[in-house]
């Protein structure tokens, strides 16, 4: 941890200076491959401990990516909520990558520098799980989103069909209901006739009929016409039970 001032480098210690070395060789190794590399502060506030900064590498592999960062023995990795080494360790695993952590860390006549060589073929190793998952992750993701794809052309398939059978459905009970109207309307208009006839057999008429009688006769007659679908054109009748607007296949 550092004070407030903004003149002082946060990692001009030894053990930052450290840090950045091995972080620079690291790159510099991968850098042969185009394997990009970045190096950043990591700072974190911790409770009791004000602003921790801590060096991370971030090693871009294509698509894939690693995080490195340094765990030292010092008393604010208990803070941060970190397992706290016994040496210098270089930890490697982002949670997001689903693979177990990794870690080097200094021992007797093998610091962390004597183990680079090791470090990059695991790394490497571990870069190659990484592109795999990922790989297999998008595979899956398509594979998925194709499914999805077909299910939803499917759906909207039967509701397409549903909503055409519906329509037909609702048309043909239309021209049902049309065609007992015309019937309805043909009994009466053949009443109305009847009931015409009926009155000019009517005992008051069958002498001289009266002018009212036979204006009312006229009436009736016309209203009888209007009801009877046979004294009409037959194309206006037929007109409205066409299903030439619902589709039938």
């Amino acid at each position: 941890m550092h004070g407030w001032t903004t003149d002082k480098p946060l990692f001009d210690g030894p053990t930052h200076q450290r840090q950045l070395r091995i972080f620079s060789s690291l790159s510099l190794a991968f850098g042969r491959i185009h394997v990009r590399a970045h190096v950043d502060d990591d700072d974190e506030w911790v409770q009791g401990r004000g602003t921790v900064h801590q060096l991370r590498l971030r090693l871009d592999f294509g698509d894939s990516a690693l995080v490195l960062r340094f765990a030292e023995p010092s008393d604010f990795a208990k803070a941060r909520g970190e397992r706290r080494p016994a040496s210098t360790t270089l930890r490697v695993g982002a949670g997001h990558e689903g693979l177990p952590g990794e870690e080097w860390a200094d021992a007797k006549g093998a610091r962390i520098e004597q183990q680079l060589s090791g470090i990059a073929r695991a790394l490497l190793h571990r870069a190659e799980k990484v592109m795999r998952s990922n790989a297999q992750q998008q595979y899956e993701w398509r594979l998925k989103r194709r499914q999805e794809h077909i299910e939803a052309l499917e759906a909207q398939r039967i509701e397409a069909e549903r909503k055409r059978l519906a329509a037909l459905e609702a048309r043909r009970k239309q021209i049902r209901n049309g065609i007992v109207a015309l019937a309805a309307d043909r009994r009466m208009a053949e009443d109305i006739r009847s009931l015409i006839a009926a009155f000019k057999l009517h005992p008051d008429e069958l002498g001289e009929r009266s002018g009212v009688f036979e204006a009312w006769c006229a009436e009736a007659q016309d209203v009888a016409n209007g009801l009877d679908p046979l004294a009409r054109p037959l194309d206006e009748v037929l007109a409205k039970f066409r299903l030439k607007d619902v589709p039938l296949g």
